[in-house]
């Protein structure tokens, strides 16, 4: 099943473990990226209140909600892609999400079903992400913020980390802001929630 969002000309289609997102073509794109809000999905408005305009919000599971709806939509007129999360009903969201941005592709996933809590199966992760031809891999599950960039590989691993309940040393919620600009490699920078 095909859909255009309308305020923002967004392609989506998807089978239910898999949701496509293609985004219109432009030069450069702001994508910002947000995990494990756990029933806390105003945090969205917080981050978007520092990053709009962004082109689409990626959500990487555990929002134990609809952070769509959640979203202030007349200030932030956007588009939210959510993943299902080891927390979350899994009638409401994809296992996966590709994204089309022009000339890069960006696949996100919640990571429970990676194994990424133990830094050795990041492996799997990068290797699904190679397998599936994606310039960018997101993913959230263990609440702590990662940028990983594998340039042999020419893929970019980014974990957001946790809006609610952050576990890295500082404990400072987070979320991330993905750059892609045509011709150019994927970055990625973390920035504080609050």
């Amino acid at each position: 099943m095909e859909v255009e969002l309308k305020m923002s000309g967004i392609q989506r289609k998807g089978n239910g473990q898999v949701t496509e997102f293609t985004l219109p073509e432009q030069p450069e794109y702001k994508i910002l990226v947000i995990s494990d809000t756990h029933g806390a999905n105003d945090l969205l408005n917080s981050a978007l209140e520092k990053e709009y305009p962004v082109d689409l919000v990626i959500h990487c599971g555990d929002s134990q909600g609809n952070p769509e709806k959640a979203v202030n939509a007349r200030r932030f007129p956007v588009t939210v892609a959510a993943v299902c999360g080891n927390c979350d009903d899994s009638r409401g969201f994809p296992q996966e999400i590709l994204v089309h941005a022009g000339t890069d592709l960006i696949w996100a996933v919640h990571g429970n079903r990676f194994h990424v809590v133990w830094e050795e199966r990041k492996v799997t992760l990068l290797e699904e992400a190679v397998k599936r031809g994606a310039d960018v891999a997101l993913y959230g599950h263990t609440h702590v913020p990662d940028i990983d960039p594998h340039p042999e590989k020419n893929v970019l691993i980014v974990n957001p980390g946790s809006a609610l309940r952050p576990k890295q040393a500082s404990r400072i919620p987070t979320y991330a802001v993905l750059t892609l600009s045509r011709g150019k490699t994927p970055g990625a920078a973390l920035r504080k929630l609050l």
